[in-house]
Parts: structure tokens; sequence; C-alpha cells
């Protein structure tokens, strides 16, 4: 899981993640300063992060049906014909795939402000 324990929930379980921020720890900690590494960890994985929150939120307590739903709503999305791009897909594949995307582009706003989901008074040694 990396360095700090970050690992990609949606995608190959978080090994290029671990890589990552691994490299980085070792850089820093070779040069005997590890002051840098939050910023530099949110540099290198933050976004990567940030979506994964998101997704993870949004999917908490889906049972079969919503998934059924889900993922009907990102089929017609990715059949849609791009259009003027990318975001006109949504709009022309109906009233689901536009509530999704919506609702990913709000969580990830509401996340990308403070995505930490543990905080330093509850980590356990």
């Amino acid at each position: 899981g990396g360095a700090m324990g970050t690992t990609s929930a949606f995608h190959e379980g978080g090994d290029h993640v671990a890589v990552r921020t691994g490299a980085i720890a070792g850089e820093l900690a070779a040069e005997g300063d590890l002051g840098s590494y939050n910023r530099r960890w949110k540099e290198a994985i933050g976004d990567e992060v940030v979506r994964n929150v998101t997704m993870a939120d949004m999917v908490a307590e889906y049972d079969s049906d919503d998934w059924n739903r889900i993922i009907g709503a990102a089929d017609a999305m990715l059949a849609a014909e791009a259009g003027d791009g990318l975001l006109s897909q949504p709009y022309r594949s109906g009233w689901e795939s536009m509530k999704l995307l919506l609702a990913y582009k709000w969580n990830k706003r509401r996340v990308k402000k403070d995505y930490v989901g543990i905080d330093e008074s509850e980590y356990v040694y």
C-alpha cells in the first residue's frame, strides 16, 4: 500500500501507488529530510486518491440493483456519440447517465476538500 498505507481500490490493488510513494519516501529518507513528503505524496497521487475515495463513498451502500442501474448508465455514456466532447455524452445518453456524472462531480468536489479517511488521533500503531 505504499509509504503512507495508500492503496488503489479500483485497479491493480495499489502496486503502482506503492512504487510511486515508496520511491518518494526512499529519496527523502536518503536525503535525511522527510519534511516535504506530504506535499510530494499529494502531488504524485492526490488526484487518484480523490477519485478512489469519491467512488468508494458513492458505491458504499449499493446493492445489485444499484450496480445494474449504474453499469447501464455508464454503458450508455460510452455508447453515445462523442459529439462536441466527453461532457456531451451523459446528456445524450439519458437521465440516469446525467445523474451519475453530476453525482460523481459533486462528490469529488466535496471529497477534494478533505479526503483523509482516518484522523491522525484515530491511527493506532
